[in-house]
């Protein structure tokens, strides 16, 4: 599997995203569905996490808020700088564009600039918030108890989405996705599995 931008995803000059009307992301229109929190121990560029457009349009997603805080509570953010999710359609964020440090993922959108400003995702608890003009869109929030590592957590296809800030609804991915320097699981870029 190449990393890299997933096939078929149209950059911001792509004529398709020209020529498709688009929405600004609003409350209902995205949910967050999917969310590697720690791929590895130690020092982790593996960390992403997924998106999917729940609403009747496409989105355009410069301007969305990314954001995590700090172990001390100290909000850290970024924000999105281009790209358009159709309707349905899922989109991935990464912490890392290297290969190397992501394990192969197929990414849509990389968030990290390999500082320490970055947002992380806290192994032994934290939130993790999209947001736009300052309105909170949707948060998903977890507890060092609640994933595996190498693996996702999953929110379950055909939940409800307005459900999906409960993380007990949530489950381990158990499909793999890379095998570069480990073993991964998730659907990045796909409908997740079930939660049995």
């Amino acid at each position: 599997m190449d990393s890299g931008p997933e096939d078929g995803d149209s950059g911001p000059g792509d004529p398709e995203d020209a020529g498709t009307p688009t929405c600004a992301p609003a409350p209902g229109a995205l949910a967050i569905v999917e969310v590697m929190i720690a791929s590895q121990s130690g020092s982790d560029r593996g960390e992403w996490f997924e998106v999917v457009n729940t609403g009747s349009c496409a989105v355009d997603l410069s301007g969305l808020e990314l954001g995590s805080p700090t172990t001390d509570g100290a909000p850290v953010t970024h924000t999105v700088s281009t790209g358009v999710l159709s309707v349905g359609d899922h989109h991935v964020f990464a912490l890392s564009g290297d290969p190397a440090g992501n394990h192969d993922l197929p990414w849509d959108y990389v968030y990290g600039t390999g500082t320490r400003s970055d947002v992380f995702l806290g192994n032994t608890g934290d939130v993790l918030t999209i947001a736009y003009a300052g309105i909170e869109l949707d948060r998903v929030e977890w507890s060092s108890a609640d994933y595996r590592q190498g693996a996702t957590l999953q929110y379950p296809p055909g939940a409800a989405y307005s459900a999906n800030c409960d993380i007990s609804r949530w489950c381990d991915a158990e499909r793999v996705y890379s095998t570069t320097s480990g073993t991964y699981f998730g659907t990045p870029g796909a409908p997740n599995d079930g939660c049995s």
